[in-house]
């Protein structure tokens, strides 16, 4: 058995098959979230996910990527807003916890 899809609004198809005692929906998308590139979860369960306009084109006019927390502040199951954690990186390509650090791995560094 499948679980079921509970987002209306977005194509199921699209979506990974997971075992019926979970369910898959959406939590957030563009324009709250541009061009993510990497995610990591911290210990109290917040979402952080890298931005990245420097993502796959990085000029010099191009911003730098950005680390936000997605957060749902009326509790609804869907993000509604973002928290700047860290910007000014050069193409970020993925986040990792270590103990209280966020790693952040942006070209040709390990921040």
């Amino acid at each position: 058995m499948l679980a079921q899809f509970l987002d209306k609004t977005s194509d199921p198809k699209l979506l990974p098959k997971v075992p019926g005692e979970f369910q898959v929906t959406l939590f957030a998308h563009e324009p709250l979230v541009r061009q993510p590139c990497s995610m990591a979860f911290d210990e109290r369960g917040r979402l952080y996910v890298s931005m990245g306009p420097q993502y796959r084109n990085p000029t010099p006019e191009t911003p730098g990527d950005s680390v936000v927390i997605v957060l749902d502040k009326d509790g609804d199951g869907r993000a509604d807003t973002t928290k700047v954690f860290a910007t000014g990186f050069n193409a970020i390509q993925g986040l990792a916890w270590h103990g209280r650090d966020l790693w952040i791995a942006n070209a040709p560094d390990l921040t």
